[in-house]
């Protein structure tokens, strides 16, 4: 392979961590100094030894890891922000998501009983966000995701959990005025972790 197609190999797979072109360039460029530096013609230009390699591909991950979790963060910042541009724009939100919900599931009771259930979903919600310091922390998801689906809606089999997260999207979609691909894109990252999570406790969502 050609140092330009190993390049173009490269920058590939950094997009798929969502990088600006920017940083993707920047991470990119610095691998390929490595493995330059690692298969230099001149052996005197290689490195030393194994550490001083593995020192500097440690620095890379450690950069790559870093951007990682920054993108998460900025995930579910994204996320709390577009439900809390339904929330407060629109007064009715929950009764709309409510009404809904209850067309793709008819006869459920924890949706027929209305005393303080918007209110209750409200701040389970949030606490979902607020709990969820990074995306990839599965303990963290289950227990804010528990707080909706065992204590709010503990009727619900593992398949209507997931009706729940879809209505919930659809609305959110259709009230949040400053929805963007960025968003849909923060609320995909968050509901495939809630699917994620559920899986190893409950053996199964659908996706």
């Amino acid at each position: 392979m050609q140092l330009e197609d190993f390049q173009i190999s490269v920058f590939l797979r950094l997009s798929f961590y969502e990088l600006s072109e920017e940083r993707s360039k920047e991470l990119g460029d610095k691998l390929i100094q490595v493995l330059s530096k690692l298969l230099h013609a001149v052996e005197k230009e290689r490195y030393r030894n194994m550490d001083e390699l593995i020192e500097e591909l440690q620095g890379l991950n450690l950069e790559l890891e870093e951007e990682r979790e920054q993108k998460e963060i900025d995930a579910l910042r994204i996320a709390h922000k577009s439900y809390q541009n339904c929330i407060y724009d629109h007064k009715n939100f929950l009764d709309v998501f409510y009404s809904k919900l209850n067309e793709a599931l008819p006869a459920k009771e924890s949706i027929q009983v209305e005393e303080n259930r918007n209110l209750r979903l409200h701040y389970a919600l949030e606490y979902l966000f607020k709990s969820i310091v990074k995306l990839e922390n599965s303990l963290h998801i289950l227990e804010a995701s528990a707080s909706i689906f065992q204590v709010q809606h503990s009727d619900f089999t593992i398949g209507e959990y997931d009706e729940f997260l879809k209505v919930l999207l659809e609305c959110v979609e259709q009230y949040d005025a400053d929805w963007d691909e960025h968003t849909k894109a923060a609320w995909q990252d968050l509901t495939d972790r809630i699917y994620e999570a559920m899986e190893e406790m409950f053996g199964g969502v659908s996706a």
